[in-house]
């Protein structure tokens, strides 16, 4: 998972804060797809979900381009394409903010 540009231990801390979230939901790596980048650009769900075959998707700061997930509520957690689906905002911005990391672990314990 890569999320823009940045050093290693930037990268390194990210991903350090998704673990520990997940695993505080008692969620792990196996069944999830995370997608995040810098593009701006929409992201194929449909094309995600085949290449990936995820139970569950979760987005960080991506557009997301399905007709079913365009509109969704940040943290807020919908079925799409028969899987559990949670749209969140990047993971710098959630991590330098304690409002937004209680808004994601609880869209996460919804899952």
């Amino acid at each position: 998972m890569s999320e823009g540009t940045g050093d290693d231990a930037s990268e390194n801390k990210k991903i350090e804060f998704l673990e520990a979230i997940l695993k505080a939901c008692m969620l792990d790596w196996s069944h999830i797809a995370f997608i995040a980048n810098t593009a701006d650009l929409p992201i194929d769900t449909k094309e995600t979900i085949s290449q990936l075959n995820p139970s569950i998707l979760i987005s960080f700061g991506v557009t997301i381009d399905s007709e079913n997930a365009g509109d969704t509520k940040l943290y807020e957690v919908i079925t799409l394409q028969q899987r559990k689906f949670l749209k969140a905002e990047s993971l710098h911005t959630i991590s330098q903010d304690n409002e937004k990391k209680k808004a994601l672990w609880g869209g996460l314990k919804n899952i």
